[in-house]
């Protein structure tokens, strides 16, 4: 049986473990997307600087801060070693995992383990029953058990010895199933371990659909990080830089280690954020019902967002018929701003290759069903956003009632420039589908990744630690009501607040998260920057 002690891979288990379990206790607090500390910032640079000076509001209620922060406090509540629950694929070896578990403090009672292997399960069976009897080890795949437990973890580790979009072994299938499944907890980690794939042609060809439409990417795909340099740098993308897809399937060749470091460390974010909240809403009858005029609505948005047909045709118009034009959307957004619809580009083009790696993962994205699926998950997310560009006809009456309704609220209502932006109907449609939709935001500063040789490949590691951010969600009313809320300005800037706090997590590695939802310009306090990703470390024998 193959054993899995290598030194390298013990650090790292190591490193991965302290971590994980030091995120989520002793540095909770900080590892909050919505810690308390930046939202004070937020609160006082709107009233102090802006709202009292300018005459907006005359007096300030802190006791609704303060009530939000208890609220917040009481929603993530606090964890000790011991509280945490976990779950992890063990392989032959369930010890390498919880002996560093046992010395961080964390309970063998609120340990699962994984094996799908028969003969693999058997053999850490048996060691289990001589070190830690009391491990509860399931004799399937965590996708098996997450259909069974409605209980969420703390910490979960997915430790594939495949590339993560592996068409044999389905990786991605266990990481839908963790978000899928609402498997994490308030403020989790997920632990994703997968092999550096072969620079093959349909890899190649995969990773570049991916990253080709994305508004930015990380620059190793275009040259090689100074050696000094601990943080990812991040530029335009590659239709922004500008390169047309030839060129930039070279760079992907190139630096294929990069693009799929890169792959592994977004594509998590953004199906959490994005492809499972508009999933699970779509999937619901009556959420369904309560954001979207219907499904004949949606294919008539889609149509046009993807009609160029007013930019081709040399035909005059009238004036009545340009304002009509106007009033509704010219059409065409999706193929004019690629950017803003990065992913349902990459799913259809990885539909039209028909090889045998994106056939695998587009029958992932066509379930659980040809008509309601997470492809129809991802399209609804960005046509609820495009809805603010000029294709409301998608949302109900009710939902464009009440975003009329908070918009009729804003300070900024009568043309004044209080901040930096000024807060768009995109943004309380996205609130709207998050409030039911149940995402996980992304605390990218807290973000650990990196690199090491295995027996055979490279082995790319990343540990993310997820916010579900219910403190926001939770606290306030749902759509219909926030009009009326939000005529208290203090509750208005706290959900203002939040909404900044979880764009500046996402600037760069998921930039449509919330877009343009800053307070306070980039670089104008402190306080507001975006979030810096670590670059990716490679981690060396040598160097243990």
């Amino acid at each position: 049986m193959e054993t899995y002690k290598q030194s390298v891979k013990e650090y790292a288990r190591r490193t991965l473990w302290v971590h994980a379990v030091d995120s989520l206790t002793v540095h909770r607090r900080e590892t909050r997307v919505l810690r308390e500390s930046l939202i004070r910032r937020m609160w006082d640079y709107a009233f102090e600087d802006f709202l009292l000076k300018f005459k907006a509001v005359s007096t300030v209620d802190e006791r609704i801060l303060q009530s939000w922060c208890d609220f917040a406090d009481a929603t993530y509540g606090d964890r000790r070693p011991q509280d945490l629950r976990i779950a992890y694929l063990c392989g032959p070896e369930p010890e390498n995992d919880l002996t560093i578990l046992k010395e961080l403090g964390v309970l063998t009672e609120n340990v699962w383990a994984f094996e799908a292997k028969t003969e693999i399960y058997r053999s850490a069976l048996e060691r289990a029953k001589k070190a830690f009897p009391s491990l509860k080890i399931f004799p399937g795949s965590i996708d098996d058990f997450l259909e069974l437990n409605s209980t969420p973890f703390d910490i979960i580790y997915l430790d594939f010895t495949a590339p993560l979009f592996s068409r044999a072994a389905k990786p991605y299938a266990s990481l839908h199933a963790v978000f899928d499944r609402q498997a994490l907890s308030e403020l989790s980690a997920l632990i994703v371990t997968t092999s550096e794939p072969d620079p093959s042609d349909e890899a190649i060809d995969f990773l570049t659909s991916y990253h080709y439409s994305q508004a930015w990417v990380e620059q190793g795909l275009f040259k090689e990080p100074l050696p000094e340099e601990t943080t990812a740098e991040f530029g335009s993308g590659p239709i922004l830089h500008p390169l047309d897809r030839d060129e930039f399937r070279w760079k992907v060749r190139d630096n294929f280690p990069e693009a799929y470091s890169a792959f592994v460390t977004q594509y998590p974010n953004v199906y959490a954020s994005l492809v499972q909240p508009g999933m699970r809403v779509i999937l619901n009858k009556s959420a369904r019902k309560h954001l979207f005029a219907g499904d004949t609505a949606f294919a008539e948005q889609e149509k046009q967002l993807r009609d160029l047909s007013w930019m081709l045709s040399n035909s005059s118009e009238t004036d009545e018929e340009t304002d009509a034009a106007v009033a509704t959307g010219f059409g065409g957004d999706f193929h004019m701003a690629r950017e803003h619809y990065s992913l349902w580009h990459f799913l259809e083009e990885a539909q039209s290759q028909d090889t045998e790696l994106t056939r695998a993962w587009m029958g992932e994205y066509l379930q659980p069903n040809p008509r309601i699926n997470r492809l129809m998950g991802a399209k609804l997310a960005y046509q609820l956003r495009a809805a603010a560009d000029g294709y409301p006809a998608v949302l109900s009456k009710q939902l464009l009632q009440s975003i009329r309704a908070i918009v009729a609220t804003l300070p900024e209502k009568d043309g004044k420039q209080y901040f930096c932006n000024t807060p768009l109907p995109h943004l309380w449609l996205e609130l709207a589908l998050n409030q039911l939709g149940f995402p996980h935001h992304q605390n990218v500063e807290r973000h650990l990744r990196f690199r090491y040789q295995a027996k055979t490949r490279p082995m790319i590691v990343d540990s993310f630690i997820f916010d579900r951010c219910r403190a926001l969600y939770d606290w306030l009313p749902l759509v219909e009501l926030q009009g009326e809320d939000f005529m208290h300005l203090e509750r208005q800037m706290l959900a203002r607040s939040c909404l900044n706090a979880i764009a500046l997590q996402g600037y760069y590695i998921n930039p449509r998260q919330y877009w343009a939802a800053l307070l306070c310009c980039l670089g104008e306090r402190r306080w507001s920057r975006t979030a810096s990703l670590m670059r990716r470390r490679d981690i060396a024998s040598e160097e243990l």
